[in-house]
């Protein structure tokens, strides 16, 4: 009985940890996403 609580506690861990990877990576696409962007406008700004 307390193993499958253990095992179920492990499995919502590993969940959290997943979205949390998830919610970084999507960070990271944000950010470079932004930083292309605003190249951009610079690069049309003083072209």
């Amino acid at each position: 009985m307390a193993f499958a609580r253990v095992l179920r506690q492990q499995n919502v861990g590993n969940r959290v940890n997943q979205s949390a990877q998830a919610n970084r990576n999507k960070l990271k696409n944000v950010k470079a996403v932004v930083v292309q962007l605003t190249e951009d406008m610079v690069e049309k700004i003083f072209a």
